[in-house]
């Protein structure tokens, strides 16, 4: 069993908070045996007997597409069996390795890695509903496997669709039976991923601070989670002065609708007009809030003293919410205006042919090793490849400079739901945030009154 698998098994024994194993696989017969093409496995908070079933899988003697719930107790002899290369799953041995090259026996078993997918981190693709502990592992391409069985793509998904209980097609399969969020393409790398759920988080509906006071609520699947769990808050007075308090989770009750548990919390934050409120289980911050206080009394000297030029910042604001793509020069630089103002030293290549390919922007955090590398757009997202030079721009920054984190940025001047869903998918997919115009309002709310690197680093992390 490697390390990685240890360090799983470890994180899952720390917080004790799972009760069954609730596997998915997907396998095909190939010329040398049964190859996994994708399992998900879920740990849940639920004992054996109460995980939620599939009635009809469409499994047939050619694939296997099969539910198998464990007791939690075999989570380590499940672990050992995958990282050996075999598992068995509904009385058949299925293949955990690589379709074996010239003169391999075997096949190389999957490569292991363990992490903790933080729900504001670029994991969130992984699973996007809760932050979790993560052993995810891959080996061969689909197509490599599917080369090797009598089934190709399209007489695979012609299978699916056509027993008695179809799915569109495998991407169908995988979507909703396995709950992955890409579908796989031919080129995909076949995989196995374990998740241990957090399955608790902030309402963001019923958050909010304003007039001094924070209030939140936190909404959990499991009582025992909920339990488990503090609420810490960071926030900054007008004076510049940290304020920092924990608040223990009280007053639990059921849900309205008796499926889940919620409860609310209260904290007094005067003079704060920014705070963070982040949700622990332990050690591990499971889900995090930030929050502006509308009725705080702050002024931001920066904006102050440029307001003195540009009155009730006119010329600024209609220059960031323009739409016009004659406007994306003013764009550019009015979103360099609203980083500097936040606190950042920005330096603009906006207009220089030679240099600006995949960045308009880098905005330099003067308080900590970071720096947001920023393509800006009066458009699409991705109008002209936009988001493939500024992943690009980024790697190679970070290649240059290992000490420093880069996280990427794209801004756009129109509003969320204007926005292709596919390309903000793609972005989020890249680990590319994506700023648009309702979070332009907020950060333009936030460096009036006087909000710190801190805040917009968080904006950013959060819209990743």
């Amino acid at each position: 069993m490697t390390s990685e698998c240890e360090k799983f098994l470890a994180a899952v024994a720390e917080a004790g908070l799972w009760r069954s194993i609730d596997g998915r696989t997907v396998a095909v017969e190939t010329d040398r045996g049964w190859y996994n093409l994708g399992t998900r496995i879920y740990l849940d908070h639920r004992p054996p007997s109460q995980v939620t079933r599939f009635p009809i899988l469409p499994t047939s003697e050619k694939i296997l597409v099969a539910q198998w719930i464990r007791p939690i107790d075999q989570l380590e002899d499940l672990v050992l069996e995958l990282a050996n290369g075999q598992a068995t799953i509904s009385d058949r041995q299925v293949i955990y390795r690589r379709i074996p090259r010239e003169k391999e026996t075997d096949g190389e078993i999957y490569d292991y890695h363990y992490d903790f997918s933080d729900i504001t981190s670029q994991h969130v693709k992984q699973l996007s509903h809760f932050s979790a502990h993560a052993l995810t592992a891959y080996g061969s391409i689909v197509h490599e496997i599917l080369g090797r069985s009598p089934l190709d793509r399209t007489e695979l998904d012609a299978l699916l669709r056509s027993r008695a209980a179809p799915y569109d097609g495998f991407s169908d399969l995988e979507e909703f039976f396995l709950r992955k969020p890409v579908p796989t393409g031919v080129s995909t790398m076949v995989g196995m991923e374990m998740f241990a759920p957090f399955q608790l988080r902030f309402d963001r509906n019923s958050s909010r601070l304003e007039g001094g006071v924070l209030r939140t609520r936190i909404r959990s699947l499991s009582e025992d989670h909920i339990r488990s769990s503090q609420v810490a808050i960071f926030g900054m007075t007008t004076s510049g002065m940290p304020v920092q308090l924990v608040v223990d989770v009280r007053g639990i009750a059921r849900s309205e609708d008796q499926e889940g548990w919620e409860c609310d919390l209260e904290a007094g934050l005067e003079n704060v007009p920014w705070a963070k409120a982040l949700l622990n289980v332990g050690k591990w911050t499971v889900d995090r809030l930030l929050l502006n206080d509308p009725k705080a009394v702050a002024r931001n000297p920066r904006v102050a003293i440029y307001s003195a030029i540009d009155r009730e910042l006119e010329g600024f604001l209609e220059a960031l919410f323009a739409v016009d793509a004659q406007e994306s020069r003013r764009f550019e630089h009015a979103v360099a205006r609203l980083f500097t103002f936040l606190g950042f030293q920005v330096d603009s290549f906006a207009g220089q042919r030679r240099l600006s390919e995949g960045v308009d922007l880098l905005a330099y955090d003067p308080f900590a090793a970071q720096v947001l590398a920023i393509e800006c757009t009066v458009g699409s997202l991705d109008t002209a490849g936009k988001l493939g030079k500024l992943v690009a721009r980024a790697g190679s920054i970070r290649l240059s400079v290992p000490e420093c984190a880069v996280l990427p940025v794209i801004v756009s001047a129109l509003s969320r739901d204007q926005l292709s869903g596919a390309e903000v998918a793609k972005a989020h997919q890249d680990g590319v945030a994506v700023i648009s115009r309702e979070k332009l309002v907020e950060l333009v709310g936030a460096a009036k009154q006087g909000a710190h690197t801190e805040y917009a680093i968080a904006i950013v992390n959060l819209s990743r």
